[in-house]
C-alpha cells in the first residue's frame, strides 16, 4: 500500500469513528470542527471562521446554516459591515461542546498512544507540516 493511500485511509477511519461517536448528538465531525472553533473564538465573522478552520467560505456558510437551524449558532449582522455576519455559539452549543470535547479527547488519546514519547510525536507533526507545506507551495 502506498503512503498516500495509507494517510487517506487513516484519516477516513478517524473521521468515521468520530462520525459514529457523534451520531446521537446530531452533529457531524465537520460541524464539530466549526462549532469548536466558534466556541473558542466567539463573535467572529464567517470569513474569520473560514480562516481559523482552514475551510473555504462556501463550506463554512453551509455548515453555519445547518448549525443555525440546530439552534447552535447565532448569526447577527455586523454593525460595521452590513454584508458580513458575526457568529456566536448558543448556550446549547456550549453544552454540546463539552460533550464533544470529551469524545474528541478520547480519540486524541487513542492517536497519541502510538507514540513512544513527545519527541516522536513532535517529529511526526513536523513531517505532516512539511508534507502540507510542500503540497500547498506547489498549489500556489
Amino acid at each position: 500500500m502506498n503512503i498516500g493511500i495509507k494517510i487517506c485511509a487513516t484519516a477516513r477511519i478517524i473521521y468515521q469513528h468520530l462520525h459514529k461517536s457523534f451520531l446521537d448528538l446530531d452533529i457531524t465531525p465537520e460541524q464539530w470542527i466549526v462549532l469548536n472553533a466558534l466556541c473558542k473564538s466567539p463573535k467572529i465573522s464567517q470569513k474569520e471562521l473560514s480562516e481559523l478552520t482552514q475551510k473555504d467560505q462556501n463550506t463554512i456558510k453551509a455548515i453555519v446554516d445547518k448549525l443555525v437551524l440546530k439552534d447552535l449558532v447565532i448569526r447577527k449582522t455586523n454593525q460595521n459591515d452590513k454584508r458580513a455576519f458575526i457568529l456566536s455559539p448558543t448556550k446549547k452549543a456550549k453544552e454540546l461542546a463539552l460533550i464533544c470535547t470529551k469524545i474528541d479527547n478520547i480519540m486524541l488519546d487513542k492517536i497519541l498512544s502510538v507514540f513512544k514519547d513527545e519527541n516522536e510525536l513532535d517529529y511526526f507533526i513536523n513531517k505532516l507540516d512539511n508534507i502540507q507545506k510542500s503540497i500547498e507551495n506547489e498549489r500556489n
